[in-house]
Order: structure tokens, then sequence, then C-alpha cells
């Protein structure tokens, strides 16, 4: 479910560190150590203090993404491909764009939306640009659909919407996008067993947070299904295959493994061992934010409102201290989804629902706008295999 998906996916070597000394940093950038300092501070390069207690590492996925851009600049080919690993902006949006205080949708921050308790239907119509209608998200009717089949949430939910398209006699029928995607939306919920009893303003709260946020990977895939002319239901179907993959929807899964290894040795113990390993903690950091994700710390407070005793809750509570505590990088959205979903009462692994109802919305928006752009992503590989036969050549 996570945001940062590409900068877990850079294909290293189990045996390579995460996080290199200030020689390494420096050596793998070519810089002096002067301007890798002047990188730290502009936010471009992650820092953490050495377990030693003596000098810093550095991120190794900030440092090669540092890198590549570095090594666009030699022309419009690697400029192409740095885009697609966070680099520079490809597509243009009027439905969302990230800033350092988090996402705005069509203008408006998601996390002023999230503290006046902005019910989700209105934030949904918002991304949709469409005036607010007389729907209810947890709706008699929503709740009556069908709930998909399968093992996982993701499995149900997607069964569902695919389910539900072939069954729409309408799916094709011009003109009738925003009723498919309010009744998309309520498949979902319908999907994640106990939603029907969350107290809406904090339910609305955590789906706001989580509405959309840039390309990334399941947006990609929506809007690449979308412009091939596919409808909101396979749309939507692409966005829960990409947030199916580990480097994607399994940042949930990880927070969780986290937290039970501190209910076991405690959360400074944890956090030390982690980092003494060379690992990046699950749930700490962004590219996009060096500052801290925004979207978290409202998501704690919420969790810690409403069951502060909660074993999960409390673990990242005190994780997240001990964090700050040692230097470390802020808590991102995924910590903060963990702890919601098990405050709610869903169960910490809801929080992949929680993100995929959430970001549907984002999905469907951009799904729309690339539909009425009306032209094909195609983007174009570069071959670096093995050269063709001479005389194909000729």
């Amino acid at each position: 479910m996570s945001d940062i998906d590409q900068s877990r996916s850079t294909n290293r070597p189990e045996d390579e560190p995460e996080w290199l000394s200030t020689p390494e940093a420096t050596a793998l950038l070519g810089v002096k150590a002067a301007t890798l300092y002047t990188y730290v501070s502009r936010g471009l390069v992650r820092r953490v203090p050495s377990p030693s207690g003596r000098g810093s590492r550095y991120s190794r996925a900030d440092l090669l993404r540092l890198l590549g851009r570095k090594e666009a600049r030699a022309g419009h080919g690697p400029v192409a491909a740095d885009a697609m690993r966070w680099g520079q902006p490809v597509i243009d949006t009027e439905v969302g764009g990230i800033t350092p205080a988090g996402p705005v949708y069509r203008g408006a921050l998601a996390v002023d939306l999230a503290q006046a308790e902005t019910p989700f239907e209105d934030v949904v119509d918002r991304l949709l640009d469409v005036d607010a209608g007389d729907w209810h998200l947890l709706g008699a009717g929503a709740l009556r659909e069908r709930r998909g089949a399968g093992t996982t949430l993701l499995d149900r939910m997607l069964g569902a919407v695919v389910a539900a398209g072939g069954d729409d006699p309408h799916r094709h029928v011009p003109g009738r996008d925003v009723e498919r995607a309010r009744r998309i939306l309520g498949l979902l919920a319908s999907s994640m067993h106990g939603i029907d009893a969350v107290s809406r303003p904090e339910l609305d709260q955590a789906l706001t947070l989580v509405a959309d946020h840039g390309l990334n990977a399941s947006t990609l895939a929506c809007r690449v299904a979308a412009s091939t002319g596919a409808d909101l239901y396979a749309c939507v179907a692409a966005g829960l295959a990409a947030l199916s993959g580990p480097r994607h929807g399994g940042a949930g899964a990880r927070v969780e493994s986290l937290l039970a290894e501190c209910r076991r040795r405690g959360a400074s113990a944890t956090l030390r061992e982690r980092l003494g390993r060379g690992e990046q903690l699950p749930g700490f950091g962004h590219p996009l934010y060096p500052d801290g994700d925004p979207r978290c710390p409202p998501l704690l407070a919420l969790a810690l409102r409403l069951a502060p005793k909660d074993p999960l809750v409390a673990y990242a509570r005190d994780l997240s201290a001990a964090a700050a505590d040692a230097g470390y990088q802020h808590p991102n959205l995924d910590l903060g989804l963990v702890a919601v979903s098990a405050a709610l009462g869903l169960g910490a692994s809801a929080s992949i629902g929680l993100f995929a109802l959430g970001r549907a919305a984002g999905w469907m928006a951009h799904a729309l706008e690339q539909q009425a752009a009306g032209w094909l992503l195609r983007p174009r590989l570069r071959y670096v295999g093995p050269a063709a036969r001479a005389a194909a050549l000729e």
C-alpha cells in the first residue's frame, strides 16, 4: 500500500547494504564530502546516525536516484528513463499534486480536508470534479453489493469489481461514469468486514489522507488502462492488481512485522538492531518528504485518541519516539495507516483495504482524466541486450 514502492524496487542484492558510509557515498556519487552534506541539507539524500555512534550513513536508494538525475542531464533518453524512477513529471494533471505540506486535491490540501472531517463522499466528488451528490459510501445499497470471493482482502476487492463489471448492463454506456465510480467504491467498502460499524468522522479522515498521491505504481496502472479506452471497472482492477505486488501493497505487512518485533524486544532495541544490520525501517522515510510525511501525524494522533492502549498503536508511538531520539527518519503513511486500522477495530491487516478504498477515488479520477485526454500511454524501451545478427542490421 506504500506510495514509496519504486524506491524499494531497486533490484538490490541481499548482501548489498541500504545505507552507505560517508566514503562509500562520496565514491558512488564522485563528489567531495562537502557536496554530499549539501545534498543532505537540501533534502535530496537521507542520513541516519551510524549504529556505532560515530559518523553517519546515507540512503543508497537516494544516492542512486541522485546519480540517475545527474546522468540524465547527458541526453533525452536518460532523462526519459530517469522520469520513470522518481524523476521529473511526465504527465500533466488537474486531479492533484504533491507539495511539502502533503497532497493537494484540486487546490485543497488533503491534511486540511481531513482535519475538517470532510465526508469522504465529498472528497470523492472533488477528485472527480463533479457537484456533490446524494450518495453514501456505506449505505444499505452499497453494503448489499456482491462480496468478491478470495482468501485475501485484495482478492475479494478485485473479485467484486470484476464480477460487477461483467454484470453491469450499462458498463459501456457513455455519461454514467460518476454513477459507476460511486458503485465501485461501495463494492470495495462492502468487501471489508466490519467497516460499516466504524465511526464515520474517523474513517473519513483516514480515507481522505490516502485518496491520491501522484503517479504511484497503481495510479499509473490505472492511467495506462484508461488510455486504451478501458472502462472504470477494468481501470480499478488494474490498480488493484498493481497494489497486490509486495513492493507496493506489501508495506503494511512489513510494518506489522516490525511492530511485532517491537513487542518482543522493545522499540529502542528493535530500532538499534535493525539499523545495526543496515536495514531500512518499513514505515519510515519518504523520498518526497525529507522533513516528514505530512499524512502520518494526523493518522497517528487519530489512532492514539481512539485506542491508546492497543498494542500496535502503542508500539507505533514508541517506535516513532525512539526513531526521533536517534535522529532517524520520520514515520510515513504506512505506519500511520496500520495504527489507524488497529484503532478502528478493523485489525492491522485491514490497512491495505483502507488504502485501496481511499486510493480508488484517485484512481478513477485519473482514469477519467486520461480517457478524456484521448491519447495512448506508450513509453518506449531502450534495448540493451545482446547485439542482433549482422545480417539483420544490413
